[in-house]
């Protein structure tokens, strides 16, 4: 087949995806990151080949918020974030279709997610706080999907609440979780 034919870059996302997830969590980040932001460009690409295309939205929201997860993992802060924002518009853009959509719903938890950690991270406790307890919210209140995990984003989303706990942060944010 044609490197350009649209089947093929599909596929070629989640590769990538997996690939920069795996190296990334055996130490070669720069090579993870690089696998990554190629996800996140060849779904960029295959977007306007047909914007209606609500799998191909979800892959590439998805590449973002993983890629952003391993910038702030990385310490590229400024970057994770604006991955973040971005992924969250993708996925505020599926949400928008309506209905009950497990991979759309599990998309909207790690979107709140990855916006409780880079505020985490950008000292903004407060902040950070109520987005994770809006993440645990979501979690708690999918219905459809895969219940182990449903499971793991909401024990995700308390862990990341006691983190954000744990780091003592700000009185705001002790107040918030009384």
């Amino acid at each position: 087949k044609h490197p350009t034919d649209a089947g093929i870059r599909e596929k070629s996302i989640s590769a990538h995806r997996a690939l920069g997830r795996w190296l990334a969590s055996r130490g070669s980040m720069r090579e993870g990151l690089d696998h990554q932001r190629s996800a996140v460009r060849i779904a960029d690409a295959l977007l306007p080949t047909e914007p209606g295309n609500m799998d191909w939205l979800l892959w590439a929201a998805g590449a973002q918020l993983d890629y952003a997860a391993t910038l702030l993992h990385a310490g590229q802060l400024d970057d994770a974030a604006a991955q973040t924002r971005a992924g969250c518009d993708r996925v505020d853009r599926l949400s928008a279709q309506g209905g009950d959509v497990a991979q759309w719903r599990r998309l909207v938890v790690d979107c709140l997610t990855r916006r409780a950690q880079v505020g985490m991270a950008s000292r903004s406790d407060a902040e950070a706080l109520a987005l994770a307890n809006r993440a645990l919210a979501a979690s708690k209140a999918r219905r459809t999907g895969e219940p182990t995990e449903r499971a793991v984003q909401v024990g995700q989303s308390y862990k990341l609440i006691g983190d954000i706990q744990a780091r003592g942060g700000s009185a705001a944010a002790r107040t918030a979780c009384e």
